[in-house]
């Protein structure tokens, strides 16, 4: 198991990620370029996560951790 992958946060990223497809899946054709967008806001979570726990310098893992959660908002921003 790699370190990420204790994470509880990158746990509920991938765990959001399943919902978010669930979602698209019911997302009317006309709105693709906002399914677009949600696939990879929501994809970024989890990937920027993981990414960000691979680094050895704490500032490195504060950007990716950040970019993650940046994400996340927008992620929201589109389902409200």
């Amino acid at each position: 198991m790699l370190d990420y992958e204790r994470l509880d946060v990158y746990k509920k990223a991938i765990e959001f990620f399943s919902i978010a497809i669930k979602i698209m899946d019911k997302l009317p054709k006309g709105y693709s370029s906002l399914n677009d967008q949600f696939k990879r806001a929501s994809l970024s979570i989890g990937l920027n996560i993981a990414e960000g726990s691979g680094k050895i310098k704490v500032f490195d893992r504060r950007r990716y951790y950040s970019i993650a959660r940046g994400s996340a908002m927008e992620s929201g921003a589109i389902l409200d």
